[in-house]
């Protein structure tokens, strides 16, 4: 019983992280959509954020009592790049942020890949996952503004994002059904998390003004 409603609790707490994170992604939406920051500059304060962030992981890296500080260093090093894409001049047209984001996209990868050979990170893996996938979506938002100046209206914003929300606590109504699958690890929600940002992408996506 212990195990079940600790892995319970787990699940509410992923899926607030979730909620949480489709929360901001709107509202980062909503400012887009009203023109309150041009996209460079919205760019630039979304690079500043994530690279900040980046700095608070590598301290905990730095600090991650390691059985192997190889890996250790190597996150380090991918976190480095990251923050140094991070940090490059202003995009203030379409064709660099484009070859900016594909940068720091290549950069995620690597770090993404860092972090799933190193088992000491599992209680914080799914932390770190939900922060690059709302990352990610952000960028998808903003090639949204560079290519179309503009969305469709607040009302479809919400609208989409409510159906994305429906989605989010579908996948967490049946967490119960894991307690029993051995192969399951304690507080491995990978799938879950991308599921449910597969879902949130679908939704920006659809804020695309074809008209």
């Amino acid at each position: 019983m212990k195990n079940e409603t600790s892995f319970g609790r787990i699940a509410e707490k992923i899926s607030a992280g979730l909620k949480k994170a489709q929360k901001e992604i709107e509202e980062f939406a909503l400012q887009a959509s009203l023109g309150k920051a041009e996209a460079g500059d919205k760019f630039e304060e979304l690079k500043d954020e994530f690279r900040e962030k980046a700095g608070e992981w590598k301290q905990f890296f730095s600090n991650l009592k390691s059985s192997n500080q190889e890996k250790a260093d190597k996150l380090k090093s991918k976190l480095d790049e990251l923050q140094l894409q991070l940090s490059l001049g202003k995009a203030d047209a379409k064709d660099y942020f484009f070859e900016q984001k594909k940068k720091i996209l290549n950069a995620l990868h690597d770090l993404e890949s860092g972090l799933k050979e190193n088992p000491e990170l599992n209680e914080r893996l799914n932390e770190f996952k939900t922060e690059i996938e709302k990352f990610k979506l952000k960028l998808n938002i903003l090639e949204l503004q560079f290519e179309l100046k503009s969305f469709k209206g607040k009302e479809k914003i919400k609208e989409v994002m409510d159906v994305a929300g429906i989605e989010v606590d579908k996948l967490f109504m049946k967490a119960d059904e894991k307690w029993n699958d051995a192969k399951k690890k304690s507080g491995d929600f990978t799938k879950e998390i991308a599921t449910s940002f597969e879902h949130l992408k679908k939704a920006i996506a659809s804020l695309k003004d074809k008209s």
